[in-house]
């Protein structure tokens, strides 16, 4: 029933499936497909055709809209849930145009008119391929980066390490927000973007700041924004960390340096998801879930009274 059926694991010729009834213009085809350097498999009825696409992988498929033993929407359906992206092109006489604009709308990706013009033919075979081939490349290098990503670029083997790996996939499907403590440079930045990473708000915004390498004055601006004139040098709005981060997540890490005073406020927007802009008056609310980090004990800050007990229950 089929002609030219290759097995190799690593094909470098694309693979084009023909279901078309044996006739003169389908044996040209064939042959000048070959010719062209294509890795030809002909089905002349459709239950040899669905034998192929169930057992062989196929890069594009011709068929025949109208030939009796041929169903070219069942066909094209069947190939396109074996190969999503695959290149497939109906053919059919100048009555089929009706037909052959339907079976586009269901996933084909070209109707030619026959005779088919092989010349044209052979360009909408590249152009489709090469979609095919671009789709893939995107699909992979995504698989790629999400794999890379997915602790945040984490390479780390130690049983203690995979303990935290097991802890970010308890954690990142919540919203609850999350306090990493930990010496400098021991990776609390890479865990916070893999928790990101394997939530629900991975498609939005990843935003970080470090809030003890700020000023306390400058501080609050990077946080909840300022409008113009708030302060000398204000000369225009600002949006704040917690309206970037709108959907996605915010990372604050040495949380443990923020002051009193913007302790109160961060309080807030934990419990309320409110906050003002420096100078403003209007109520903004933010849909931010919020990562924190810090290398200091706030337990002992909290006995101390430095450290708002209410704030580091909420962390």
């Amino acid at each position: 029933m089929t002609q030219a059926v290759s097995t190799t694991s690593e094909r470098v010729r694309p693979r084009v499936l023909v279901a078309s009834p044996e006739d003169d213009a389908t044996q040209q085809l064939v042959c000048f497909l070959r010719q062209e350097g294509f890795e030809v498999l002909w089905a002349r009825e459709g239950a040899a055709a669905y034998d192929i696409l169930d057992s062989e992988p196929v890069d594009a498929l011709i068929c025949l809209m109208s030939a009796s033993r041929i169903d070219g929407f069942r066909l094209v359906q069947l190939a396109r849930q074996r190969n999503p992206e695959i290149c497939a092109i109906v053919s059919g006489t100048a009555d089929d145009i009706e037909q052959g604009t339907e079976v586009m709308r269901q996933g084909a990706y070209d109707f030619q008119v026959r005779p088919l013009n092989l010349g044209k033919l052979r360009a909408v075979l590249d152009r489709g391929l090469s979609h095919q081939k671009l789709v893939g490349e995107v699909s992979d290098l995504q698989r790629r980066l999400q794999e890379r990503y997915r602790y945040g670029g984490i390479a780390r083997r130690s049983s203690a390490w995979q303990r935290i790996y097991a802890q970010i996939e308890q954690v990142a499907p919540s919203r609850a927000t999350v306090l990493l403590t930990g010496e400098t440079g021991t990776g609390k930045g890479e865990v916070a973007k893999a928790i990101h990473q394997n939530s629900t708000r991975r498609d939005h915004a990843f935003v970080e700041t470090n809030c003890g390498a700020l000023p306390d004055g400058i501080v609050e601006s990077e946080l909840f924004g300022h409008e113009r004139g708030a302060f000398t040098g204000a000369s225009t709005s600002h949006k704040g960390r917690f309206e970037l981060a709108d959907m996605g997540t915010l990372f604050l890490d040495e949380v443990g340096d923020l002051s009193p005073a913007t302790q109160v406020k961060l309080l807030r927007v934990i419990q309320s998801g409110e906050f003002e802009r420096v100078g403003g008056a209007e109520t903004l609310r933010t849909d931010a879930r919020l990562l924190a980090a810090t290398n200091r004990d706030l337990e002992t800050m909290v006995e101390d009274g430095s450290y708002r007990a209410d704030l580091f229950y909420r962390l």
